[in-house]
């Protein structure tokens, strides 16, 4: 009897990413401002059985087509105050 290992995952994961990041000095403190977001266009996985890949999964079982966060942080001295909002659009 021989068995030869066959590694069947692959995935293929494309789309767009975009961060923008800005300073400020305030009165307060130095302020940072962040804004990230990633728009998904394909997301396939590969099925050794069937011999090729799935049909586009995002938006589908816990897929999101975007996903962004938008971050402030203060810094006064030794010490930063944040705070960060997430978004995660949902799924089918």
């Amino acid at each position: 009897l021989t068995a030869k290992f066959e590694n069947g995952a692959a995935t293929t994961l494309s789309g767009i990413d975009i961060a923008l990041r800005w300073q400020l000095q305030t009165p307060l403190g130095k302020l940072d401002l962040g804004a990230d977001a990633t728009f998904y266009l394909n997301h396939r996985n590969y099925s050794s059985a069937l011999g090729r890949y799935s049909d586009n999964l995002i938006g589908y079982a816990g897929r999101s087509r975007m996903v962004a966060a938008l971050s402030a942080a203060l810094r006064q001295g030794d010490f930063t105050h944040g705070l960060t909002f997430k978004y995660q659009s949902g799924t089918v």
